[in-house]
């Protein structure tokens, strides 16, 4: 389990936190539209403040550095016989898209009251259809409690998630004898090559790059756990020392916790590398 707590308490915060949100922009946009003519404050403060208030969270979000990485928690968070990495501030994500879409939803129903619509309004209306359409996808995803992009390490592979589509490296096509390490970029390359070492699913997943006989397999590190262990975690299933059909138990993460412990000293080692 994660520190924050189990997955199902940590699912039931985010579907509070998504839902009290999407309630709150509705009501803040149906404030404004109902009346005829609303004065510049209403719009202000039903339309503008939400919008920039998303804004600042979605900037926040998109930041994940090195920092970031060492003050999350190191564990996996086991749920439904495997462990997931879970991305970092997905429901503030989720929630800061949703306020986002306050202002082009209400200043399009505006508009379209009055009358035609000129050129801004229509690339305002493909700006609100952008965010609309990530919200409804991130809230969707999060209240499924699997919020996107995710990894999910189960005994055949790993298994790198997105929207439309997922990536899937089996241990098999590991090479045992490799080390890593996420880089400055949060990413983290596995020691998988070729293109055949990997199958896919639909689309592939943003950040994601597929694997070929020169460049690794690479995934987004961004995660809510600390990258570096997570790395180390993974290293001790692909390189055998780990039984991997245990993948997926509380057990066997209790048991995989004691035996990182014993390589903290080389995670803080490559900690120290980014100070």
């Amino acid at each position: 389990m994660t520190s924050d707590g189990s997955p199902v308490w940590v699912a039931r915060r985010a579907r509070l936190a998504i839902s009290a949100t999407i309630i709150a922009t509705l009501a803040c946009v149906a404030g404004v539209v109902a009346v005829p003519r609303p004065a510049d404050a209403l719009v202000a403060i039903g339309l503008y403040v939400p919008s920039i208030i998303g804004v600042l969270l979605l900037w926040r979000t998109s930041v994940y550095s090195w920092r970031d990485g060492a003050r999350q928690p190191r564990s996996f968070t086991v749920h439904r016989d495997a462990f997931l990495l879970l991305p970092a501030r997905a429901t503030t994500r989720a929630v800061a898209l949703v306020l986002a879409s306050a202002f082009p939803a209400g200043h399009l129903i505006m508009r379209m009251r009055v009358g035609a619509l000129d050129a801004l309004d229509w690339a305002i209306a493909a700006v609100g259809a952008l965010v609309i359409g990530l919200a409804t996808l991130h809230s969707v995803f999060l209240w499924r409690g699997a919020p996107r992009p995710l990894v999910i390490v189960t005994p055949s592979g790993v298994t790198a998630a997105g929207f439309f589509g997922s990536v899937h490296a089996p241990w098999t096509a590991f090479r045992s004898v490799y080390a890593s390490w996420p880089d400055r970029r949060m990413n983290l390359a596995l020691p998988v090559y070729g293109g055949r070492s990997v199958s896919r699913r639909g689309l592939r997943p943003h950040g994601v790059k597929l694997p070929d006989t020169s460049e690794p397999f690479a995934i987004p590190a961004a995660w809510s756990t600390n990258p570096w262990w997570a790395a180390q975690a993974l290293a001790t299933y692909w390189r055998g020392i780990r039984d991997r059909s245990a993948i997926g138990t509380p057990a066997e993460h209790t048991t995989l916790a004691r035996t990182l412990d014993r390589f903290d000293h080389e995670i803080d080692e490559q900690l120290s590398q980014f100070q």
